[in-house]
C-alpha cells in the first residue's frame, strides 16, 4: 500500500493513482512581472505586478500490470480535461486551495510523468472560514467596539498576504431608517440619514451602490443629498468631458502637456494616433503617426532651416526621406536609393554600345564596340569613350582586362578617379572591343 501524499482536483483524490509523488513544486510566491522603461543607462522602474505563476510534480502511477497501469493513465487524462480553473489542494497545506488549469504538454512514459498546472491569478486562496462577532472581539481575527455615537468600529486582522474582501452580517436590534458603511476607500449608505426611527418610511432608496470612492474624493450629505465634489474613479461613462490638460469628445482624444522647453500634443481617433513634440531650445520638432492602413510615420523637423528627414513603414516596404534628396526605400522588389541611376549612355556613343548604371554603391558598366553608332576605333595608345559623372567615379583609378576579336589581339578598359573611360588594343587597331565590369563608388 502507498503512501502518497492527498492531492484533491476538483474535488476528486487523484493520489489514489499514484504509487509515489515527489519533486513538488510550488515555489516561493507569485510570479512577478516588473515593467521598465530603457534609459541610456540601465532601465527605469514603472510598476510591478503579479503574475501567474505554474505547480508541476512528478509521479509514478500506481500498478503492476500494464492494463493497471493504462487504466490509470486514461482516467488522469479524464480529470485533467476541465475547461476552466478547479481547485487543487495539498494535503500538506489543506487551508490552500489553488485554482488551476493544466498547462503545455504532460509526459508521461512507462508509469512515471510529471504534470503541470498553470495558477492563473497567481496565488492560493484559504479554504477556510473566519468568524468575527462579539463572541471572540479582540481575538486573532479582530476587534469589535461599540462607540458612544451608537456607531460601531470593526477592525480586521488580516493574516494572510493578499488584500480581503469580509462578507459583513447585520442584524438590527430594533426599528432603524438608516444604515451605512464606511471603509478607508468605499461608503455604502442604506436609508434616510435625516429619518427619525420612529417615523414609518413611505419608500425605500438606495443611496449608494458600493462604488469604490478612490482616495481624495469628498462625499458628504448636503441636507437635502449626497454630493461627490471630488471625483477620483476607474470607469466614467458620458458622452463629452473636458479635463484640465485634454478634452475627450466623441471618441476624439486631444492632450497637450509641456515640460520646461519642450511642449506637445496627443491626437487619437478612430484608428490613428499622432504625437508631435516641439523643443524650443534647440527649435526641433518631432512627429509620430500611426494609423492601421497606412502604417507608421515619424518626422523630424528644424524650424530654422525647414529641412525635414521622415521614415515610414507600412504592408508595402519601408522609406526615408531627407528633403535635402537623399532617400531610400525597401520593398519586395528589393532596396531603392535616390543615389541609382538606370542605364545610361557613355559620352555621344549611341545604339545601347556603351553604357553605365548605379544601384546602391556599385556601378555597372557594358561595352560592346562594333560599326556605326559612333563607336571609335580602340588603338594600343587609349581611345577616350567619355566623362562619368561625379555620382559614378570610382574612389581611385581601376583597370580591368576587356576583350579584343582577332588573332593575337588583346585589350584592356581604364577608369580613372576623374570619371575618363579609356580603352585600349593591342595587335591590330579596331571597333571590336568588349569590356563588362562593376565596381564600388562611395
Amino acid at each position: 500500500m502507498n503512501k502518497t501524499m492527498k492531492i484533491t482536483l476538483d474535488g476528486i483524490d487523484i493520489s489514489k493513482l499514484f504509487y509515489s509523488v515527489t519533486n513538488i513544486k510550488r515555489n516561493i510566491g507569485s510570479n512577478w512581472v516588473n515593467t521598465t522603461s530603457p534609459r541610456l543607462q540601465g532601465a527605469e522602474f514603472l510598476y510591478n505586478a503579479l503574475g501567474s505563476k505554474t505547480i508541476s510534480f512528478d509521479y509514478i502511477i500506481d500498478g503492476v500490470f500494464f492494463e493497471e497501469i493504462n487504466a490509470k493513465k486514461e482516467l488522469l487524462a479524464k480529470y485533467l480535461n476541465v475547461k476552466e480553473p478547479v481547485p487543487l489542494i495539498f494535503n500538506d497545506e489543506p487551508n490552500k486551495v489553488w485554482y488551476v488549469v493544466p498547462d503545455g504538454e504532460q509526459s508521461f512514459e512507462q508509469a512515471t510523468g510529471t504534470i503541470t498546472f498553470l495558477v492563473p491569478k497567481g496565488y492560493a486562496e484559504s479554504v477556510y472560514t473566519k468568524v468575527l462577532n462579539n463572541d471572540n472581539s479582540g481575538g486573532e481575527n479582530g476587534t469589535i467596539i461599540n462607540n458612544a455615537d451608537h456607531s460601531v468600529s470593526v477592525l480586521i486582522n488580516n493574516n494572510g498576504t493578499l488584500p480581503i474582501y469580509p462578507t459583513i452580517k447585520v442584524t438590527p436590534t430594533s426599528e432603524t431608517g438608516y444604515l451605512a458603511f464606511v471603509g478607508q476607500n468605499v461608503i455604502l449608505e442604506i436609508g434616510n440619514p435625516d429619518e427619525a426611527d420612529t417615523t414609518t418610511a413611505k419608500s425605500q432608496k438606495l443611496v449608494s451602490d458600493g462604488t469604490v470612492i478612490l482616495s481624495g474624493t469628498e462625499y458628504y450629505w448636503s441636507g437635502t443629498n449626497w454630493i461627490l465634489s471630488e471625483i477620483n474613479a476607474h470607469n466614467i461613462n458620458g458622452d463629452n468631458l473636458n479635463v484640465t490638460n485634454g478634452k475627450f469628445t466623441d471618441g476624439v482624444i486631444e492632450t497637450s502637456w509641456k515640460n520646461g522647453t519642450v511642449a506637445g500634443s496627443t491626437n487619437i481617433e478612430n484608428d490613428h494616433l499622432i504625437i508631435t513634440r516641439t523643443d524650443s531650445s534647440v527649435n526641433t520638432t518631432n512627429s509620430i503617426g500611426l494609423d492601421s492602413t497606412q502604417g507608421l510615420i515619424m518626422v523630424y523637423t528644424e524650424n530654422s532651416t525647414g529641412r525635414t528627414i521622415s521614415v515610414g513603414t507600412n504592408f508595402q516596404g519601408m522609406s526615408l526621406t531627407d528633403s535635402t534628396g537623399i532617400s531610400a526605400s525597401i520593398s519586395p522588389a528589393g532596396v531603392k536609393l535616390s543615389s541609382d541611376v538606370n542605364w545610361t549612355q557613355i559620352g555621344n556613343i549611341g545604339g545601347r554600345r556603351a553604357e553605365w548604371k548605379r544601384e546602391n554603391n556599385r556601378v555597372t558598366m557594358n561595352i560592346h564596340g562594333g560599326n556605326g553608332d559612333g563607336f571609335p576605333v580602340i588603338t594600343s595608345g587609349g581611345t577616350l569613350l567619355g566623362i562619368l559623372p561625379t555620382n559614378a567615379r570610382p574612389p581611385s583609378d581601376i583597370s580591368m582586362p576587356a576583350t579584343a576579336q582577332g588573332a593575337g589581339a588583346t585589350a584592356q578598359i581604364s577608369i580613372n578617379s576623374t570619371g575618363e573611360v579609356r580603352c585600349y588594343r593591342w595587335g591590330r587597331d579596331s571597333v571590336y572591343f568588349g569590356a563588362y565590369i562593376s565596381y564600388y563608388v562611395e
